[in-house]
C-alpha cells in the first residue's frame, strides 16, 4: 500500500511539473532578417551605424539610442549605446558614449 502511495505521489508531481508546459504560448524568436525593420540594415552587410532609434516609453519619455554592427570574416560585434532621454516634466538624462 506504501509503494503504490509512493508511486502516485511521484506521478502527481510529474503530472504537476509538465502542465505549466502544456499551457505555455507558443512564442516566435528573432529570425534572419528581422534586423533590417528595426535598425534599416542587415547582419549581412560588413558593417554600419544608426544616428539614432527613437524610443517612446508609456510614460511619455522619449529616448534615443545608437546602434552599430560590424561583421568581418569570423568576427562580428553588435553595440548598442543610450544616447538620452528626455521626460514630460523637462528633465533630461544624457550619458556620453
Amino acid at each position: 500500500m506504501r509503494a503504490t502511495k509512493s508511486k502516485l505521489m511521484t506521478l502527481w508531481v510529474l503530472v504537476l511539473l509538465i502542465i505549466p508546459f502544456a499551457f505555455l504560448p507558443t512564442t516566435t524568436a528573432w529570425e534572419a532578417g528581422d534586423e533590417a525593420g528595426l535598425f534599416g540594415h542587415t547582419f549581412e552587410e560588413e558593417y554600419w551605424t544608426n544616428s539614432s532609434i527613437l524610443v517612446e516609453g508609456e510614460d511619455g519619455t522619449n529616448s534615443s539610442v545608437t546602434a552599430s554592427f560590424v561583421h568581418v570574416g569570423e568576427f562580428s560585434a553588435f553595440l548598442l549605446a543610450f544616447n538620452n532621454a528626455n521626460k514630460t516634466d523637462g528633465t533630461q538624462l544624457i550619458l556620453p558614449y
